[in-house]
Formats: structure tokens, sequence, C-alpha cells
């Protein structure tokens, strides 16, 4: 019968001890932790991505709307969804022009924001 003989290593050790195991372990804990404790801040920064997104929209759809209407309002307020929409017409800069602001308001999770956009129009608006 043949014997196999296995290399030993010099140091005379083979594999890893339970020292560097578990100290390889801790510090894969530890990332791991990291990443999770971020996780929350992350989704709420998308949401929240996602709700500068709608105001962005609803407020230039709000602007092309204004610039539809012969005879804008020269103020107004409105409610779409949880959004709250707020516009001015004001006489801009030179006589043949307007100054239109419009500001998109919203509560979520106990604190407000809002949106502004602020634009210079011709006359015609």
């Amino acid at each position: 019968m043949q014997t196999t003989h296995i290399p030993v290593p010099p140091g005379g050790r083979r594999g890893l001890s339970l020292v560097e195991v578990m100290v390889a372990m801790t510090l894969l804990l530890v990332g791991l932790l990291a990443v999770v404790r971020q996780w929350p801040l992350g989704a709420r920064m998308t949401f929240l991505g996602e709700f500068q997104t709608e105001a962005s929209t609803i407020a230039e759809q709000t602007l092309e709307s204004l610039k539809a209407s012969p005879f804008p309002p020269s103020s107004g307020t409105r409610t779409i969804g949880r959004y709250t929409v707020q516009w001015t017409v004001s006489a801009g800069p030179v006589s043949t022009t307007r100054l239109v602001v419009i500001e998109v308001r919203w509560t979520w999770q106990g604190r407000q924001y809002a949106i502004r956009m602020q634009t210079i129009v011709g006359a015609e608006l």
C-alpha cells in the first residue's frame, strides 16, 4: 500500500487559527453594520428625491398652464395630491415682461419641504 505525503508549509502550520477567523469575522461584522446603518438614510433620500421631482414637474406644468391662459390670474393657490401650489404673476424688470414665481410645498414625515421656481416671461403671459 502506498502512502501519500502531504507537504507541511514552513512553520508547521496548516489553515487558519481560531483567533484569525474571529478577527476576520469581527471586521466583516463591523463593515456590514456600517452598511446596514446607512440603509434608512439612503431610502429616505430616494423618497425625498422622488417628491422633489414630482414637485418640479407640477411647477413646470403650472407655468405652462399660466402661459397658455390668455388672462392668467395674478396669484393663486391649488392643491394637487400632497402638494400645495402657490403662484404670483407680477411686472417684470422690463415693461414687456412678467415675473412668475411658483412655489410647491409638501409635508413628509412631519417636515415641510418646498420647491420654488422663478422665471421671467414675455408680456403675452
